[in-house]
């Protein structure tokens, strides 16, 4: 049976969910930057190697980039996947980008009648600190596109996202609530997930998941699914995930269980995932699936990319012969790159050495600087994307003493540009 390299993009007619909290501290970003693929260019360095291709004998996808000479990075703007049988499941993407570089349009071509068709989009709005607030999707039925649904998200004044809200529309510009999920948080640690669904004007159904945490290291070693039952105020178990770590805190095997009973979990692993890692690279090669039944593995080559050791090459595909119980090889997945070189002088222009410390504060940031900056300003942005405060940067001190405890956006501009940007917790 032919194994999908890849999972098709798919629009559809309902808005996909986000994260969320209630009890919230932490600068946890279940969408960091909520913007581009990137690949980020050193730079100490004129050269970088960007995926332009992963292939197999079933199917590939392309990928372009633009660069984006401030930041010193590549983002990706296009993918373009093709299946060898099933040409139907063919679909290009585009990206559109602001001006911040933040994603703000997803475009996918679905391939019909030897030609591209433009099937779908999605649609993004952040805040003035890079945070994703709304998301939009559309179809086009066949007359036109068509509002699929909207959703909203919504963060607390440490930046943590506490809700995303899905609402679907129903025509004529009402929408309606559809489903909603919620994220709790102790201290640092994202610990819970909470999600709801809209029947009969009221919201019900909810679903629960844990993070569960050693209590040495502070690591996630388990998440727990589970499910009012009833009459609500009981909880049915439905799926555990555990995490085995090494010594060095690196994930060492993960087993997935299921519920013997609303109360009870089974006393066996139903799949394993091992972790082996390279020591030369401290990167998992070879990740097998271990199952109850015969189960797949996946193996993972050291690659040789101008020498470098951290660029994959070659994914192996295996799978247990249920007669020998030897591995057979199915096949292989290639990854082809292109190595760009980029003038020193726009590899360095960039190469501005700067810290804003402490941070946290409770009054003053410090902002230190290896090179001199001309016709400097500092600015501050609330957790509302407001700006607070602006100040020529005449020393390396900023008093934010005026300002209540939150979560702020600082922003060092040289010469019209934003040379340094970083999130600050005043206390």
């Amino acid at each position: 049976m032919k194994k999908q390299l890849f999972a098709l993009f798919v629009c559809c007619s309902v808005v996909i969910g986000g994260y969320s909290q209630k009890t919230k501290t932490t600068n946890y970003r279940p969408f960091p930057n909520q913007s581009a693929k990137e690949n980020t260019v050193s730079t100490k360095s004129a050269q970088c190697l960007l995926l332009k291709k992963m292939s197999s004998p079933f199917d590939k996808i392309e990928f372009s980039y633009d660069f984006d000479e401030q930041r010193q990075k590549y983002y990706s703007i296009g993918e373009i996947y093709t299946d060898y049988d099933y040409p139907e499941y063919n679909y290009k993407a585009e990206y559109v980008y602001d001006e911040n570089r933040n994603m703000i349009k997803t475009k996918i071509f679905s391939w019909k009648n030897n030609e591209w068709f433009y099937s779908c989009y999605e649609e993004f709005e952040y805040d003035s600190l890079g945070r994703r607030t709304l998301r939009i999707n559309a179809n086009d039925l066949g007359s036109g596109f068509v509002i699929g649904g909207k959703g909203y998200y919504s963060y607390n004044n440490q930046g943590q996202l506490v809700e995303y809200l899905q609402k679907l529309h129903r025509g004529n510009d009402v929408y309606e609530d559809l489903n909603k999920i919620e994220y709790y948080y102790e201290g640092n640690k994202f610990v819970r997930t909470i999600d709801y669904y809209y029947s009969y004007g009221q919201w019900t159904e909810p679903f629960y998941g844990d993070y569960v945490y050693d209590s040495v290291s502070n690591l996630r070693v388990g998440l727990l699914n589970y499910a009012f039952y009833e009459d609500l105020n009981a909880t049915e178990l439905q799926t555990k995930y555990e995490w085995t770590r090494s010594a060095n805190g690196k994930v060492a095997q993960r087993d997935y269980y299921r519920a013997s009973s609303s109360t009870t979990w089974s006393n066996f692993s139903l799949d394993r995932y091992e972790f082996r890692y390279d020591e030369s690279t401290n990167r998992y090669p070879i990740y097998p699936t271990i199952t109850d039944f015969k189960g797949e593995w996946e193996e993972w080559f050291t690659p040789q990319v101008n020498g470098n050791p951290n660029v994959y090459t070659t994914h192996k595909w295996s799978t247990e012969d249920q007669n020998t119980g030897n591995l057979a090889y199915i096949f292989d997945v290639t990854y082809n790159y292109d190595q760009v070189t980029i003038g020193l002088n726009d590899a360095e222009r960039n190469n501005i050495n700067m810290s804003i410390y402490p941070n946290p504060t409770k009054d003053k940031i410090n902002i230190d600087c290896s090179t001199p900056l001309s016709n400097s300003i500092v600015k501050v942005y609330n957790s509302l994307g407001k700006e607070v405060m602006s100040q020529n940067l005449s020393n390396t001190e900023v008093d934010l003493s005026s300002l209540s405890q939150g979560l702020y956006l600082v922003n060092v501009i040289s010469n019209g540009k934003v040379v340094k940007q970083e999130k600050i917790v005043k206390n």
